[in-house]
């Protein structure tokens, strides 16, 4: 991918300062943060790579009843390993010489994909056209977080397959 960073750069006309790029953990993962490190080098862009843990299905007002508010011992070890993903894909960025930050938040995936998006102000959205359902999930054509975004988003999306 790195052949095409220079041709890109000479062709660049739009100016983008930061590029979101969700990860879901998948093996596709490590191929949408290696894009994307493609287009921050050409563009001299600075990548936030930024995973979400999932709601679980459990209302929150019920776990607050019954846990007292307390975080329970899966969704710290979703923590944990949500924070790991994102530290694996730091470690790519590294590796490839680009400025990066990392973001890990639990909510519903668009929306909290979207709010980040907003929030940092970024330029483009990057994540995969493969849906992976959470930690330990299953594969699906073009995921419904991806279709979300797309859909709800005012910036352009790149999907990589």
């Amino acid at each position: 991918m790195d052949k095409y960073a220079n041709n890109l750069k000479a062709h660049a006309k739009v100016v983008m300062k930061e590029i979101l790029v969700a990860v879901d953990g998948s093996k596709q993962s490590d191929e949408i943060v290696g894009f994307a490190s493609v287009l921050a080098k050409a563009m001299l862009a600075r990548v936030v790579v930024a995973y979400v843990i999932p709601l679980p299905s459990i209302p929150d007002e019920y776990r607050k009843l019954r846990g007292k508010g307390r975080m329970s011992t899966e969704e710290s070890e979703n923590k944990v390993i949500a924070e790991r993903i994102v530290s694996d894909m730091e470690e790519i960025l590294n590796e490839k010489g680009v400025q990066h930050a990392g973001v890990c938040e639990r909510g519903h995936p668009p929306s909290k994909i979207l709010e980040i998006a907003e929030s940092r102000k970024v330029d483009l959205i990057v994540m995969g056209v493969i849906g992976y359902h959470g930690l330990g999930g299953q594969t699906h054509a073009l995921g419904s977080v991806s279709r979300r975004v797309i859909e709800g988003s005012s910036i352009p999306v790149v999907l990589v397959p």
